[in-house]
């Protein structure tokens, strides 16, 4: 009809490249198909609760991100819950998840809007050593395939994700790859934008040192 071809082409970012389900070399199981929607709902119906987690990040949208540097699919919470086929009426929070170190894969993998640093630069500010498996993005066959690239901490990359999907709290990760005072700095940032586009203040509720998670009550004093 159009659309669904024009749709295609953007998703493949190659005009001649075509694939439709009936030419897939193999069927998924029927018993690993079920009617999503329906499933949720019984769920739901029986006063269970649920956390759907979007893949990737606001900035890799597929028509918010920095094209063509994107993913395949559109992030925010609209649409994740539209592919789910459940209406947002049924979101009661929404957690956006946000990094100390903003990271992208190696290579020609779209802008950044902070100083570009290197994991040199952390480890000897931090005195720790980042396991080098963090550094590099796969491959498919497991192999290193470039090392991933990193910038300090920019108010404007969260612009577009809070415009998106309204967070209800912020999740605050890699906690223990700034100092203290670096730290607070970025939970200000994040509590004035905030206030900026929602009008009320964006709590931290969660931060990861290490491989832990801690309760963090800043807003809360």
């Amino acid at each position: 009809m159009g659309i669904s071809s024009a749709l295609c082409r953007k998703i493949r970012r190659n005009p001649n490249d075509k694939c439709v389900a009936k030419d897939l070399p193999e069927e998924i199981p029927s018993d690993q198909v079920t009617d999503v929607p329906m499933s949720i709902w019984a769920m739901l119906a029986d006063n269970k609760n649920g956390l759907v987690e979007g893949s990737q990040g606001a900035m890799l949208s597929l028509n918010h991100g920095d094209y063509p540097y994107v993913t395949s699919q559109d992030v925010g919470v609209c649409s994740i819950m539209g592919s789910l086929g459940i209406s947002t009426e049924w979101v009661r929070n929404v957690y956006g998840i946000v990094r100390t170190i903003p990271m992208r894969v190696a290579g020609d993998s779209g802008s950044m809007l902070g100083d570009t640093i290197d994991f040199e630069d952390i480890e000897e500010q931090m005195k720790i050593s980042i396991p080098e498996y963090r550094k590099f993005q796969t491959a498919e066959d497991g192999s290193p395939d470039g090392r991933e690239r990193l910038t300090k901490f920019c108010t404007l990359s969260l612009v577009s994700g809070i415009l998106q999907n309204a967070p209800t709290s912020i999740v605050l990760t890699h906690c223990d790859w700034v100092t203290p005072n670096e730290l607070d700095n970025i939970i200000d940032q994040i509590d004035a934008i905030g206030q900026y586009f929602l009008n009320r203040r964006l709590r931290v509720s969660h931060m990861r040192y290490g491989g832990a998670v801690n309760e963090y009550c800043r807003n809360q004093r």
